[in-house]
């Protein structure tokens, strides 16, 4: 498992891209800058299987919805 972090936004929250050798990803808390993740993103060149939210701040969700469309990729987050 490789994790690679990524400062987002104007509070630098850190997102995390999550991979496998398999090329399966996960990424947790798409804060903001949802162009600039989808670029990580496509020069892993792997699958985006889940989206991961720890909790719901504005800077730890705020490009979910953008990277969900771009990839089709369930979205998953606490009930609480």
């Amino acid at each position: 498992m490789i994790a690679a972090y990524y400062p987002v936004g104007a509070l630098q929250a850190n997102c995390v891209l999550l991979s496998d050798e398999n090329g399966h990803l996960a990424v947790v808390d798409p804060g903001e800058e949802a162009s600039r993740l989808w670029g990580h993103i496509t020069a892993l060149g792997g699958t985006v299987e889940a989206i991961l939210l720890t909790h719901v701040h504005f800077d730890h969700i705020s490009a979910a919805q953008e990277l969900q469309e771009k990839c089709g990729a369930p979205l998953f987050v606490h009930e609480a």
